[in-house]
């Protein structure tokens, strides 16, 4: 079942990527050829293209839980994803954070305020990234609840946005990085 969805999402790319390069001549039709027809100009049809991107992505990524036999197994098969990308992100989180105090200790003092302004907002941001992620993932597994996916689907939430997450914390914090 998986896998004729991945089939189709890709059918369904491939199939979207060439009507996107045609020029649209009628409105009504174009927005069932194309998804991101009604966008009013490049911006918006890149966020659009980028959406669709993600989402067959997900489609299209191998399962790594597809040896689960039963619901317990795949529940905790995803709960061990989502573990491990935590914990990768707290160690990560950690390494932006001793990153910033070494470049701190090693500012003289009239300098030292900007990176003591970036340990606090880093800190900040993190506080309430766990508090939006907590909210998401939620957010995600409330149409299920109460099912025996749910958990799966709080997981998967869980890993994917831990793993933004350190794309996040990577890209803002990439300066101090470099030489740590």
């Amino acid at each position: 079942m998986l896998n004729a969805l991945r089939v189709a999402a890709a059918a369904l790319l491939f199939s979207l990527a060439g009507s996107a390069q045609q020029p649209v001549e009628n409105k009504t039709s174009a927005a069932s050829t194309n998804p991101c027809a009604a966008a009013s100009n490049d911006a918006e049809r890149t966020a659009c293209w980028q959406d669709l991107a993600r989402k067959a992505k997900a489609y299209l990524a191998s399962d790594p839980c597809s040896k689960a036999t039963t619901d317990m197994e795949r529940t905790n098969c995803w709960l061990g994803i989502a573990k491990k990308a935590n914990a990768g992100l707290a160690a990560f989180y950690q390494k932006v954070q001793k990153a910033i105090k070494a470049h701190l200790a090693q500012q003289s003092p009239d300098f030292q305020g900007y990176d003591e302004r970036a340990l606090e907002k880093l800190r900040d941001a993190q506080l309430a990234w766990s508090h939006y992620r907590d909210s998401q993932c939620d957010a995600a597994e409330q149409r299920n609840e109460g099912g025996t996916i749910a958990p799966s689907i709080h997981a998967v939430c869980e890993s994917d946005l831990a793993e933004q997450r350190m794309e996040e914390l990577h890209q803002t914090y990439a300066m101090y990085l470099v030489n740590p």
